[in-house]
C-alpha cells in the first residue's frame, strides 16, 4: 500500500508508535479529526535558548497557544507564569505544555528545564523539576499494568529518575484513539526535551560538531519530516562512526560519554517508527549492525560513563526486531 504524505505538521507524528500493530482506518480518521482541530502544535527543531530573549508577553502567548493546541482548558495562566518567572527572566524560552492522565497534571517544558505541576482550585503546585543540563537520558515508555496501557515520560538525572504519566480524556474518541493521542504526546514531549537538552547554554561557545553528531542532527531533521527510514540510516551511520572512533581508533579522538545518548535514543525511535509505518521497511540490517557495533563498544573499559545508553539501545532494538 503506497504511503500518503501528509503536509499538516502535527499529523506527521501520528505514526511514532513502535507497536507492530497498525491502527485501522477509523482510528486514522479520528486522529486526523483531532489534530485538524488543534493547530499550531508543530515542533521547531531550532527552538533553542540562544538568540533573542522571549518577553513575558511572548512567553505567555506561547503558553496559551500550546495549551490550545493540546486541548488543555481552564489553564491557570498567571499562576504558571509566576511559577516559571525566574526561568523566564533568565532567558528561558517556553516550548510546550502537556496534560497528564489526570486533568490536573501538567508537564511544562522550557528551554532550561522540565516541570511537573498540579493545578489546584486556586493555585498551581510544583511537584518536581529537572534541569536539562542535568539529564542523563530521556525515554518515552509504553507499558501495561492490570490491563491498562500506560505512556510514561522517564527523565533520568544525576540523582533520580522522574516520571510523568500521559493520558488523553475525550469522550467523543474511542479508547484506542485516545491511547494513540496519549502516546503521540509522550513521544513529542520526549523529542522536545531531548532537543532542549542538546541546546547550547547562553554565553558558552558551541563546539564544532563531530561527524557522529552531525549525522544525528541530520537524522533528527529527517525524523521530524516523518522520513523514518532515512533517519534510521543516518543514526546507524552515526553508530558506525562512533564504533570507528572508539574501537578502531582506541578512543584517541573521542571517548564514550553521555553525548552519545541522543544518538542511541534517536536510533531506537527511528527504527521503531519506520517499522510501524511499513512492516517491510529494510531497517533490520541497520539495527543488527548497530547492535553488533554497540556490543563491541560496551566492552571497552572507557565505555562505563555511557554504558547505560548503549545497553538501552541494544535492548530496545532487539525487542523491536523480535516483534517484527
Amino acid at each position: 500500500m503506497p504511503l500518503v504524505s501528509l503536509s499538516y505538521p502535527m499529523v506527521t507524528m501520528l505514526f511514532l508508535t513502535v507497536s507492530s500493530v497498525m491502527i485501522d482506518l477509523a482510528q486514522v480518521v479520528s486522529l486526523l479529526e483531532y489534530y485538524a482541530g488543534h493547530p499550531g502544535g508543530e515542533f521547531d527543531v531550532d527552538h533553542k535558548l540562544g538568540g533573542d530573549l522571549m518577553s513575558e508577553e511572548a512567553f505567555r502567548s506561547e503558553l496559551r497557544r500550546m495549551a490550545s493546541a493540546n486541548g488543555i482548558a481552564f489553564l491557570k495562566e498567571d499562576k504558571i507564569i509566576d511559577l516559571l518567572r525566574s526561568e523566564m527572566k533568565s532567558g528561558a524560552r517556553f516550548i510546550n505544555v502537556f496534560q497528564g492522565h489526570e486533568k490536573s497534571a501538567l508537564l511544562l517544558v522550557t528551554s532550561v528545564a522540565t516541570h511537573f505541576a498540579k493545578s489546584k482550585m486556586f493555585s498551581v503546585r510544583l511537584v518536581w523539576s529537572v534541569r536539562h543540563d542535568e539529564l542523563r537520558s530521556v525515554r518515552p515508555h509504553r507499558h501495561t499494568f492490570q490491563g491498562y496501557v500506560i505512556d510514561d515520560l522517564q527523565l533520568s538525572g544525576n540523582n533520580a529518575t522522574r516520571e510523568f504519566r500521559f493520558g488523553f480524556n475525550a469522550p467523543r474518541y474511542d479508547t484506542e484513539t485516545q491511547r494513540e493521542i496519549a502516546e503521540h504526546n509522550c513521544q513529542t514531549a520526549a523529542a522536545q526535551v531531548s532537543d532542549a537538552r542538546s541546546s547550547a547554554v547562553p554565553g558558552k561557545p558551541t563546539a564544532s560538531l563531530q561527524v557522529p553528531d552531525e549525522l544525528a542532527q541530520r537524522a533528527r531533521i529527517r525524523y521530524g519530516s516523518s522520513d523514518f527510514m532515512a533517519a534510521a540510516e543516518l543514526y546507524s551511520q552515526a553508530v558506525d562512526k562512533l564504533h570507528t572512533m572508539y574501537v578502531v581508533g582506541e578512543c584517541k579522538y573521542r571517548r564514550p560519554s553521555e553525548l552519545d545518548i541522543p544518538v542511541m535514543e534517536g536510533l531506537v525511535s527511528a527504527v521503531g517508527a519506520a517499522l510501524a509505518m511499513d512492516s517491510n521497511a529494510p531497517v533490520r540490517p541497520l539495527a543488527e549492525q548497530s547492535i553488533g557495533y554497540l556490543s563491541q563498544i560496551i566492552e571497552l573499559p572507557q565505555a562505563s560513563p555511557a554504558a547505560h545508553a548503549y545497553e538501552f539501545a541494544i535492548r530496545e532494538l532487539a525487542t523491536i526486531l523480535r516483534r517484527n
